[in-house]
């Protein structure tokens, strides 16, 4: 299906700040986006500084089983592959079918700079609800992200906390990151 917008993200090190041990330098991530009303095609400003903060903190995210909560285009999921995260997740409402098919395409698209060690899986996951996928994960995460998530209609946010708390009982040393806008 057609896209109408095709957009780069770039990331790289500060060069005052560049230290040796850095492997990665630079990466470009690329996301397909749709202009719809459906808000999970597009990247929002708090998916940005969430992906900021997956490459500023590369380092300490390399070789960790991440997950994204409500991903839409799922930018920061991306690029904790591209900096070889050992699993990424991406999820998103297991109703939004378009969704997923474009964070799919979005992952197929960047695959080719992904390091062949990353495993990097698309999944439906309705908050506060426990499909087959999220019971029988091969590895839940070290690190939770989730951007604008939380929003104005605060009755999702016992779902999303029902979520956490199961992904917590899983591995109980897990860290919640997430951004949003005030």
């Amino acid at each position: 299906h057609m896209h109408n917008s095709h957009r780069s993200f770039k990331f790289s090190s500060d060069a005052l700040r560049q230290n040796s041990s850095d492997s990665v330098k630079c990466i470009e991530v690329d996301i397909l986006e749709v202009a719809s009303p459906d808000y999970g095609l597009f990247v929002w400003p708090s998916a940005i500084v969430l992906a900021d903060w997956v490459w500023e903190n590369r380092a300490q995210l390399e070789g960790r089983h991440i997950l994204e909560l409500g991903a839409g285009t799922g930018l920061p999921s991306v690029v904790a592959a591209l900096i070889g995260a050992s699993t990424v997740t991406i999820t998103d409402r297991c109703e939004e079918e378009r969704v997923l098919a474009n964070a799919r395409e979005i992952v197929s698209y960047n695959r080719p700079r992904i390091p062949a060690t990353t495993a990097v899986r698309v999944m439906g996951h309705s908050w506060g609800e426990f499909n087959v996928d999220i019971l029988t994960m091969d590895h839940y995460p070290d690190i939770i992200l989730a951007a604008d998530c939380f929003y104005d209609n605060s009755e999702c946010y016992d779902d999303i906390f029902a979520s956490l708390a199961f992904l917590f009982r899983k591995n109980n040393n897990a860290m919640f990151v997430t951004t949003y806008q005030v």
